[in-house]
Parts: structure tokens; C-alpha cells; sequence
């Protein structure tokens, strides 16, 4: 499996049933502009309830999968606070905004970090936050503030993300 990550939201009306079949018609990449904006502009939008997805997988380990969506942008937001408190305090964690998926993040004194997700361990270097995860947040808050006014989105974007990357370069 190659790096990647992006970022999907579930499209109005789907439901997911069974954790263990993945139906990719479920779900539209933030990446896909025409989607995106009929997604937004669709009358049963409300921005109470974004469920989605981040697919990450670094190094060969799938770090987050379909199997943790959740209230996306509200997921967005503690993960980008969370590694910015790792990195000023030495560790931070929070629970999935919707279900009860603990995530602790470490800060290792080799340029590195420990993720705990649930039951699982991963291993991060500076590397994989710097080219993966900041560049999707970033990619991920602005695409949200062409459609959304939102304070705490805008907050992200422009201080905890470049807050991050100036800490971890």
C-alpha cells in the first residue's frame, strides 16, 4: 500500500449497516469539486451532523480507515489540536466525536510520534504529519470555509496548522 491520505464525506441519505463491507458509493472524496458542492447545496445538508472519514495509511499501516467515520470536521478539529498540544506538552488525547474511540498522541523525543487508536499502535515520524496529515487538514479546512463559515474551521486553518508545522520543522 502506497502513502496516502484523503478525507470522505458520506453522502445524504446512506447509512452504514456493516463495518466489515465497504461500499466506496457510500462516500465522496472532499477532492471532488461538482460533488462537493451539489453535497452542500442539497437540501437535506445541515452542518450539525458532517459524518465522514480520513484514509490514512503511512508506512503500510492503515492509520484511519472508513471503519472510524465519525462527525468529520468535528474529527478534524480535535486531531489538529491534539498534535499541537503532543508537541507543546508531550502527549494529548481525545475520543472520536461520536463514538467511544480513544486517541492518545505521543510526542518521542526522535522527531516522532506514537498514535494510539483504540487498541492500535502506530508509529509516526515528523515526516508523515509534515507531508500527509497538515497538507490534508489544510486541504480539508479551506475546501470547508469556501462553503461554510465557521470561526473555529478558520481558527485551524490559520493558527493550530501553521502553529504545527513551524514546531515540527
Amino acid at each position: 500500500m502506497a502513502n496516502h491520505i484523503n478525507t470522505f464525506l458520506l453522502n445524504h441519505g446512506q447509512k452504514i449497516k456493516n463495518l466489515d463491507e465497504f461500499d466506496s458509493s457510500k462516500f465522496l472524496s472532499i477532492g471532488d469539486e461538482l460533488a462537493l458542492r451539489n453535497y452542500f447545496q442539497d437540501k437535506r445538508f445541515t452542518d450539525m451532523y458532517i459524518n465522514g472519514f480520513i484514509d490514512f495509511v503511512y508506512d503500510n499501516q492503515i492509520i484511519f480507515s472508513w471503519k472510524y467515520w465519525d462527525l468529520i470536521d468535528q474529527l478534524w478539529v480535535y486531531l489538529m489540536n491534539s498534535i499541537r498540544e503532543a508537541v507543546l506538552n508531550g502527549e494529548a488525547s481525545f475520543s472520536f466525536p461520536d463514538q467511544p474511540l480513544l486517541v492518545k498522541i505521543c510526542h518521542l523525543k526522535n522527531k516522532s510520534f506514537l498514535f494510539f487508536i483504540g487498541q492500535n499502535k502506530y508509529y509516526l515520524p515528523y515526516d508523515a504529519i509534515l507531508t500527509y496529515l497538515l497538507p490534508e487538514a489544510e486541504f480539508f479546512f479551506n475546501t470547508f470555509l469556501k462553503h461554510l463559515s465557521d470561526e473555529s474551521y478558520r481558527e485551524i486553518k490559520e493558527d493550530v496548522i501553521p502553529e504545527c508545522r513551524r514546531l515540527l520543522l
